[in-house]
C-alpha cells in the first residue's frame, strides 16, 4: 500500500461530522478549562479526571450501586 492510497482510504473513511463533533467539544473544553496558550494538550485528561470526581461525588453522596461491566 502507498501512502497515496494510505490517505484516500483515510478519506473515504472520515466521518466530518463525527471529526466536528469532536472539535466543538476540544473547544468547550479549553474555554471550560481556562485555557489560553493555545495548546489543546491534556484537556482529554482534565476533563475525564473532572468527570471522575464529579461522579465519585454523586456516587457518594446519593449512595448508588455501582455494577461490574466488562
Amino acid at each position: 500500500m502507498t501512502s497515496r492510497d494510505f490517505i484516500d482510504n483515510a478519506l473515504i473513511s472520515w466521518d466530518l461530522a463525527e471529526q466536528e463533533a469532536r472539535t466543538k467539544f476540544l473547544d468547550y473544553l479549553y474555554d471550560f478549562f481556562g485555557c489560553t496558550d493555545g495548546l489543546y494538550t491534556g484537556l482529554w485528561t482534565l476533563y475525564k479526571e473532572s468527570l471522575a470526581l464529579s461522579f465519585r461525588d454523586q456516587i457518594l453522596e446519593q449512595n448508588i450501586e455501582l455494577k461490574e461491566y466488562k
